[in-house]
Parts: structure tokens; C-alpha cells; sequence
């Protein structure tokens, strides 16, 4: 029993020794191959006298630091796929402000170097507005269809310049140049009749994947309410016109 203990001992010390024999062998040949200057952290440090433990903090805030700025772009990534959903807003109600809100959208896109299209339903007054947007050609595209409001023009004439509109808007949905596209006061064409909702549904529907889309108007019908991802209805709690203030440049056009 105890030559078998002593014979098994002698075994694992001569098994010890090949080994760091080997190792040693390996660690020579690697400084031979890649020379100091690609060594390992920790090898370096031992060979030029830098102390091991500094070395290893530093590779390990260096580990970290890598993981955490890898972390982010990949957070950006994903960020930046989800970003190019190209979605639809509404921006209805009896409230002063919707086609404010879409212009300085507009403004907001252009400013980031992308294209923007609005085509105007039923306005053929020059609105202040008009004028800066203009200049900002070919960034931002305007189309004005004409028309007027309901009340003081032909039906007739309205129901051609709506199907005009209505056929520059489709060509819009379908041009992957403009990120954004405005349809001002559509929803009063399709509340008039003018435009059947289920053909502007599924032409929304088709648009290109990236483009956003935004709609303006009073009385916004439920089909598009359903379609829209972010819908804002502007509503009226106090305005001028109750105290004889008529409509002011630079505030109303």
C-alpha cells in the first residue's frame, strides 16, 4: 500500500513538472512570435517590471468600458430601426392651431436634412407662412390646389380642385423621396363628400413604410381615427373673435 501511494505521488510530481516545463516552452515561444508589443496585459507588465495588479484593474475597466460602449450601439441600432416606422398623424377639432402644428413639424424635418411635400385642400389665399417655406426649395415641395370654403363656392369648382388635390397626394404616398407629407384640411373634403374615406384609407394603407404622414382638418372620420398612430384634437376654450378681435397677422395668416 505505501509503494503504491509513494509510486502514485512520484507520478503526479513528475506530471507537474512536464507541465511547467511545457507551459514555460509555450511562453517563450509566444514572446518569440508576437514580441512585446503584442503580448498580453499581463505578460507585458511582468516582463518590463509594471506591477500585475494595476495591469489587470486597467484590462478590466478597459473590459468594461468596451461592454458598455458596445451596449450603446446596439441601443442606437435598435433606436435607429424603430425610428424609420414611418407613421400617421391627425391633428383635427374646432381649436385654432392644426395647421400650425403641422408646418412647424415640417420645419422639424427639414432641419434634419430630410424632404418635406404638403398639398393644401380648399386654400387659395397666400398665407405668410408660404413665403420662408418657399425658399427652403427642394427641401420642401408646397402645393396649393385653390378652392375656397364651402359656403362661398360652387360645389363644382371645389369637387376639381379636392380630385386635383387628392391626385397629387397619392403621387406623394408613393415617392420615397419626402419623409414627411402634409394633406391640410383633408378631413373637410372627406366631410363634405368630396373624397370617398375608403379610397384614402387604403391608399394610406399602401404608402411608403418610412414616410410619415400628417392630416389636418375639422371632423376627422372614425375610419381614419382607427388607421392614425397619434391623433391630436385641438380644442377651443377661449378665442378673440368672442370679443369682436378679428383674425391678426402673423397669428392667423
Amino acid at each position: 500500500m505505501e509503494v503504491a501511494t509513494a509510486f502514485m505521488w512520484c507520478r503526479g510530481k513528475e506530471y507537474e513538472t512536464r507541465n511547467a516545463q511545457r507551459s514555460q516552452y509555450r511562453s517563450i515561444a509566444e514572446k518569440r512570435r508576437l514580441g512585446p508589443s503584442k503580448l498580453p496585459f499581463r505578460k507585458r507588465s511582468q516582463k518590463f517590471g509594471r506591477s500585475t495588479h494595476n495591469v489587470s484593474s486597467e484590462l478590466f475597466v478597459a473590459r468594461c468600458a468596451s461592454d458598455v460602449a458596445q451596449r450603446q450601439i446596439e441601443f442606437m441600432m435598435r433606436m435607429q430601426k424603430i425610428s424609420h416606422k414611418g407613421i400617421i398623424l391627425v391633428f383635427t377639432g374646432d381649436g385654432k392651431g392644426k395647421t400650425t402644428a403641422a408646418f412647424g413639424t415640417a420645419l422639424r424635418t427639414i432641419g434634419l436634412g430630410r424632404r418635406v411635400a404638403i398639398v393644401q385642400f380648399f386654400k387659395s389665399q397666400k398665407t405668410a407662412e408660404w413665403k420662408p417655406l418657399l425658399r427652403l426649395a427642394p427641401s420642401c415641395r408646397l402645393f396649393r390646389c385653390g378652392g375656397g370654403f364651402t359656403w362661398d363656392t360652387a360645389r363644382k369648382v371645389n369637387q376639381k380642385v379636392a380630385d386635383k388635390a387628392w391626385r397629387q397626394c397619392r403621387a406623394l404616398l408613393r415617392d420615397k423621396k419626402y419623409a414627411l407629407v402634409i394633406f391640410d384640411e383633408i378631413h373637410i373634403a372627406l366631410r363634405y363628400k368630396f373624397l370617398k374615406t375608403s379610397e384614402v384609407v387604403r391608399a394610406l394603407r399602401g404608402k411608403v413604410a418610412s414616410q410619415h404622414v400628417i392630416l389636418t382638418g375639422r371632423g376627422a372620420p372614425k375610419s381614419i381615427l382607427r388607421l392614425a398612430d397619434l391623433i391630436t384634437e385641438m380644442k377651443c376654450i377661449k378665442h378673440p373673435l368672442s370679443k369682436g378681435i378679428p383674425a391678426q397677422a402673423g397669428i392667423d395668416f
